[in-house]
């Protein structure tokens, strides 16, 4: 019976591997896909990010593969020696979380990769990684440092989110506020605008 759970949550772990990052797969053909003729529909530079990506995923999904067969044991166990010698890798987890937070939320590139799949997948990567960094002990990631940095990238991001619409402009951004200024200054400033008479009629919009 143990044995047949374990291989029933095994299937299951591959197969929601599998389809996260082939889902990952697609949404970044679609981005690079247009981008040029160097080679088919893609140009030269995003061909060689799309071919490394899915490089990356099926890296991914080779690493989970031996890592289900027992053959990474001694590969993590060197890693959680090494992070554990080393102080400065709690400290790192600070980087591993704001990095993709500035990357998706305050850069162009936050624009490109909207997909789900591709977020999930960095997201994914994000708590992993930062479970690992915070993890003490023998243990490669604990669950209270997975669960922890679950709420972490969550709060992280939607903290972000948030932040994006402060500045330091004392009214509303927002289509309304903006339409709603230049119908009172077309009504009591006509004199601040050069081309615009004390008699000429104005239409509201």
């Amino acid at each position: 019976m143990n044995r047949g759970v374990a291989w029933a949550q095994s299937i299951l772990i591959f197969l929601s591997v599998a389809i996260l990052l082939a889902g990952a797969c697609v949404e970044f053909f679609n981005v690079a896909s247009g981008t040029g003729s160097a080679v088919g529909s893609f140009s030269l530079t995003w061909l060689i990010l799309f071919s490394v990506f899915v490089l990356f995923c099926l890296a991914l999904f080779v690493a989970l593969v031996f890592w289900q067969l027992g053959y990474l044991s001694s590969t993590f166990s060197k890693l959680i020696a090494y992070r554990n010698r080393m102080s400065f890798f709690a400290g790192s987890a600070l980087l591993v979380l704001v990095f993709p937070v500035w990357f998706l939320q305050y850069t162009q590139w936050g624009i490109v990769f909207q997909g789900f799949f591709i977020r999930l997948l960095i997201w994914t990567i994000v708590v992993f990684a930062t479970a690992f960094l915070t993890s003490s002990g023998e243990t490669l990631a604990g669950w209270q440092q997975t669960l922890g940095a679950l709420a972490l990238t969550a709060a992280s991001f939607s903290i972000a989110v948030a932040l994006q619409g402060v500045t330091d402009y004392p009214f509303s951004l927002g289509w309304s506020e903006g339409n709603r200024l230049w119908d009172y200054s077309t009504l009591f400033g006509k004199s601040i605008y050069f081309n615009i008479r004390e008699d000429d009629t104005i239409l509201f919009c």
